[in-house]
């Protein structure tokens, strides 16, 4: 495992605010309810650095910024009705934000090449960690349970 401090991100002050813990929470909030819920990637565009990292241990997203924009992308036009909520938001540390969520989608694959996935609905969890300097998200990992999107859609392939 990756140690976030190899990165280089650490805490700027030992004092961050509660105040700025809960805007980091609330920025987190809108990059479930708006990038992943609605499609609108604005709080992205301003609270995701060009460069962010992904050090998740199943590789979520490569090439920074415009990674995250399309895998949402490609998850969202893959599960149209695709819903994310929330059960778990918190604090880590001075400059890390976890989150608990909750998805459910129907799997629409494409008109012109159907799988055995098409119209299956799935349930499944994901926890994500940010980390903030200042307010720009910098690093990401995430966590997929795959063994309950394998049950509910069947294998990848």
């Amino acid at each position: 495992m990756i140690a976030v401090q190899t990165l280089g991100i650490e805490c700027e002050r030992a004092s961050i605010r509660a105040a700025a813990a809960s805007d980091f929470e609330s920025i987190v909030l809108a990059i479930v309810r708006e990038a992943v819920n609605e499609g609108d990637f604005t709080v992205i565009n301003e609270h995701v650095a060009s460069d962010i990292v992904d050090i998740s241990p199943q590789c979520l997203f490569t090439g920074g910024r415009r990674g995250l924009v399309e895998a949402i992308q490609v998850a969202r036009y893959r599960m149209p009705d695709l819903i994310a909520r929330v059960h778990e938001i918190r604090r880590a540390d001075c400059n890390e934000v976890l989150v608990g969520l909750m998805l459910t989608g129907t799997y629409a694959g494409d008109n012109l090449a159907p799988t055995a996935h098409n119209g299956k609905t799935a349930t499944w969890r994901q926890r994500h960690t940010w980390w903030f300097r200042g307010y720009q998200i910098t690093a990401h990992r995430g966590e997929v349970d795959t063994a309950a999107l394998y049950a509910a859609l069947g294998p990848p392939y």
